[in-house]
Formats: structure tokens, C-alpha cells, sequence
């Protein structure tokens, strides 16, 4: 299955937001230039790649390094950064509502139900300033939020498959929690998602989660402004991964967790240095190492 990370749409929306896009035999090439220094290359989840071509095109760009994922061969060694999630779950949408709920874990099936007893309310969002403003104000312990030409080229690459959903409080009128779901492929990304304190009292990150997946599984298939959807997979886009022990993770792994599915693990990040003052710096700190 393609990744999003090579789809069309995911290029188009690096390329909003200040990448270079080249494709060599359908695989997407993300270049960053960095003014007079020269440019970075990143390849993400290619099916397949021809390196003697990315040789060549970091010659022309003139990189201080690739970063590549998937093989390692031609230069290339192991990163000790994902730089991108390693490690994901991954639900089957296909089952009946009532088979993917049963394969939860019992708190998750707990929070869902207390949160269907308040006066809660599910809105598609189309005011990505008003997304972004509530996200930066509810999420205070986040060091950084997208900016809102990330969250508006986001919208313009996917169209009506890149969803900006909030939780309000009927009552109230209060967001509570809000989630980006982005879909190529069939499947479903669980891309950003943020919830305020009294949000989460209420089961609001749990609700989210299984209003995202009942909007987009195939058996349903239309979200709340009526666009079908259709999606087979619902993927949380990144779960803890012993092999690169970020701590920081642990806590929204098991909640992620909690849903049941699949745990789907990827190969680690290779990078290949170009620049040979870099690549100098680079072995000289192995040596003493």
C-alpha cells in the first residue's frame, strides 16, 4: 500500500510550504534549500528507488545530506532521529461498528460512552484560523503548533479529504477538542489532534477518535457534511518505538493503544552525507565515540 508520504496530494502540500518537488520513476524527492549552504533531501516510504538518479540529483542541488527511508546500500547509514514515525497502529475500518468497538480496551469503551452523555456536539471546521487559534489556546503545554499556512495548504492539497473536526459544548457553545484526519488511499491518518483539560474530564479525545473513524470507515463512508469517504484503514500516524526511545510519546502510545488494531513497524531512517566537511565532522565524532 502506498504511503501517504508519496502521494500526490502530500507533495503538493510540501510544495506549499517551501519544498521542491522532484519525482524519479513515480517517487516523490522533497528538497529544502538552505539559502547558501546548499539543501537538504528527503525521500519517505518509496516502494521502489533508483540511487544512482538520487546521487544526481543531490549533486545538482548541491545537498549537505539525504535523509532516506527504506534501504541501505550506496552510502547510506543508519539514523539515530525516526525524523518521521516508525512505528503506528492501524485499525480495520471494514468490521461493523460494533466489532471494532468490541476489540477496544475497556477504558477507551468507558470514556467513549461518558462522552455520548453530555450535550456534545461535532462540527467540520471550515475557519482554519479559528482551528488554529483554538488548538494554541487549549494545547498550552505544546511547544509548537503548525502555523496556519501549514493547516491551509493541508485543506488546499487534500480538498474535501484533509477534515478539520471540533468538539463543542451545546450548552455552553465551548470548543472542547479538535482533530485533523487526512485521507489517501483508502485510509484514514489521524494527522493533529488537541483537546482542552475540561475536554478531556469528558472523554473528549477518546470521542474524537471514534467519531473519526465512524465518519471515514468504508460501512458508513460520508462525513458530517455529507462527502463520502470510504476509507479501509484507520492509521494513528506514530506510537512509541523502543528503537528510538522518544519518552514524550509513551503517554498518547497508550492511548493509541487502547483502541486495539494492528501495530505496524517500519525500517529505521538511513541518511547519506554529500557535503565533505560534514561527512569530515561526521567521522571525526565516530572516532572518538
Amino acid at each position: 500500500m502506498q504511503d501517504l508520504r508519496q502521494s500526490q496530494e502530500y507533495a503538493h502540500y510540501l510544495e506549499k510550504i517551501g519544498w521542491e518537488i522532484v519525482k524519479i520513476d513515480g517517487v516523490n524527492i522533497f528538497i529544502r534549500q538552505l539559502s547558501f549552504l546548499g539543501s537538504i533531501i528527503k525521500i519517505q516510504r518509496p516502494e521502489k528507488l533508483n540511487l544512482s538518479e538520487v546521487d544526481s540529483i543531490a549533486k545538482k542541488y548541491k545537498a549537505l545530506f539525504g535523509i532516506k527511508e527504506e534501504l541501505e546500500k550506496h552510502g547510506f547509514k543508519k539514523n539515530h532521529s525516526p525524523l518521521l514515525c516508525s512505528k503506528t497502529i492501524q485499525i480495520d475500518l471494514i468490521p461493523s461498528e460494533e466489532k471494532i468497538m468490541a476489540q477496544m480496551k475497556k477504558d477507551a469503551r468507558y470514556e467513549i460512552r461518558k462522552a455520548q452523555n453530555y450535550p456534545l456536539q461535532l462540527i467540520e471546521l471550515d475557519d482554519l484560523n479559528l482551528f488554529r487559534k483554538t488548538w494554541r489556546k487549549l494545547a498550552k503545554r505544546e511547544r509548537w503548533v503548525p502555523p496556519v499556512h501549514y493547516l491551509t495548504s493541508l485543506k488546499e492539497a487534500f480538498n474535501t479529504h484533509a477534515i478539520f473536526v471540533v468538539v463543542k459544548n451545546k450548552e455552553t457553545e465551548k470548543i472542547l477538542g479538535g482533530v485533523t484526519i487526512v485521507i489517501d488511499n483508502q485510509t484514514a491518518y489521524y494527522y493533529y489532534a488537541f483537546s482542552s483539560s475540561d475536554g478531556k474530564k469528558l472523554g473528549v479525545p477518546y470521542f474524537l477518535v471514534w467519531e473519526a473513524m465512524k465518519m471515514t470507515k468504508s460501512s458508513r463512508g460520508r462525513s458530517a457534511s455529507g462527502r463520502k469517504k470510504g476509507c479501509k484503514v484507520f492509521d494513528f500516524e506514530g506510537i512509541y518505538d523502543e528503537r528510538f526511545p522518544i519518552k514524550s510519546w509513551k503517554g498518547f502510545t497508550h492511548f493509541k493503544r487502547s483502541f486495539g488494531g494492528e501495530e505496524v513497524e517500519f525500517p529505521g531512517p538511513l541518511i547519506k552525507v554529500y557535503n565533505p566537511i560534514l561527512k569530515f565532522i561526521g567521522n571525526l565524532h565516530l572516532k572518538f565515540l
